[in-house]
């Protein structure tokens, strides 16, 4: 048995603490919505559960003192997150680390950043020690367009001025692995809170110039109006309500919202953190066409 909850392990970021957890010599308990998902790499064991089943996850969490986590972005974000907190509230949990966003509060023009401030204001009515991340824009969001980039030359993107601080999704994680992995004398009583960012702030024009030194073919960044974004978000499948966040989201940004870094990353991991064209050269294959990928090796 385990006495670390990893939520959403089959997730970005939950995947990603689940191996940072392991290189470390610690074993974790992996929560999934779906058995299908079988064993997973890094976890000691794998228990299938709904985050809206209270007692349920109350039982799940027999043994367990630490929680990381996590949910999708959706409508019933705010009432899955606030059960697991609830339960591990129940469970006797000592501490949970949370993922939220960059932008969090009750009067933020994003839907998703209002949603983690409740949430986070729930997490600290509850009473439990907590930790809430708030990273900025995710690198591991670029690889969404990858397919775009090998096919087609293009990063298309809702129309964004300002630079973005985007921080490595792997220092996100590896920064909630610290924090579960801290004795108790270590940690900060009460709430605390960390903004996460890269080392600096990057245009979209200039990420898609660092594609087209990682990949050896030309990439071009295409700013797509609120209509075109609209429409090639709905024609992927993405439900109307998530779309029109997502569109809040990008003109937060485009207004500045993620463009300054912070030292957070830094200090809580004792380096620098992970800049994006490391972040590319790293998944480059995903970029690059197939006959450009056979053509280096």
């Amino acid at each position: 048995m385990s006495s670390v909850l990893i939520t959403g392990a089959t997730g970005t970021l939950g995947g990603r603490v689940l191996r940072s957890l392991q290189q470390r010599g610690v074993s974790a308990r992996a929560l999934v919505r779906d058995a299908a998902a079988g064993p997973l790499p890094g976890a000691a064991d794998t228990v299938v559960g709904d985050y809206a089943d209270r007692r349920a996850l109350v039982a799940l969490m027999a043994g367990v003192d630490r929680v990381f986590l996590v949910a999708p972005n959706g409508p019933a974000q705010v009432e899955h997150e606030c059960s697991v907190i609830d339960a591990a509230v129940s469970a006797g949990v000592s501490l949970i680390v949370k993922i939220s966003a960059l932008g969090a509060d009750a009067a933020a023009p994003v839907a998703f950043w209002r949603a983690h401030a409740e949430i986070e204001d729930h997490l600290t009515a509850s009473g439990v020690r907590a930790v809430s991340l708030r990273p900025a824009y995710l690198m591991s969001n670029l690889l969404g367009e990858a397919p775009q980039v090998r096919q087609h030359g293009l990063l298309p993107t809702p129309a964004v001025a300002a630079g973005v601080a985007m921080v490595d999704p792997d220092d996100v994680a590896e920064a909630a692995a610290r924090l579960i992995t801290l004795p108790e004398s270590a940690l900060a009583p009460g709430h605390r809170r960390w903004r996460l960012t890269g080392p600096r702030a990057v245009a979209f024009a200039e990420i898609a110039d660092a594609l087209s030194d990682v990949t050896g073919h030309p990439v071009a960044h295409l700013a797509a109006s609120p209509d075109q974004a609209r429409a090639a978000l709905a024609q992927q499948g993405v439900p109307a309500l998530i779309v029109e966040q997502i569109l809040e989201l990008f003109a937060a940004i485009d207004r500045g919202a993620h463009a300054r870094p912070t030292t957070d990353v830094a200090t809580l991991l004792g380096r620098a953190p992970g800049g994006v064209e490391d972040f590319l050269r790293r998944h480059a294959h995903l970029f690059t066409r197939a006959a450009d990928g056979a053509a280096s090796h």
